[in-house]
């Protein structure tokens, strides 16, 4: 049973990877369109000792943690 189960989830990610299915980068490219249309009514209420908007600080840092 345990190989049966190791077969079909390597089997379904073989498939998802040839299909170019990846939901990660979808939910990543939604969210910085959302982000990018949110900057600049952000812009002008930033802090004049914050340079960054909302948002622009935590995806710094995940890109350098996701590489």
């Amino acid at each position: 049973m345990k190989k049966l189960l190791t077969a079909t989830t390597l089997t379904a990610g073989i498939g998802a990877a040839m299909l170019g299915l990846d939901h990660g980068q979808e939910a990543d490219a939604a969210e910085q369109t959302q982000t990018q249309s949110t900057n600049e009514s952000t812009t002008q209420s930033a802090s004049s000792g914050n340079l960054y908007t909302a948002g622009q600080c935590t995806w710094y840092v995940y890109d350098k943690v996701k590489w």
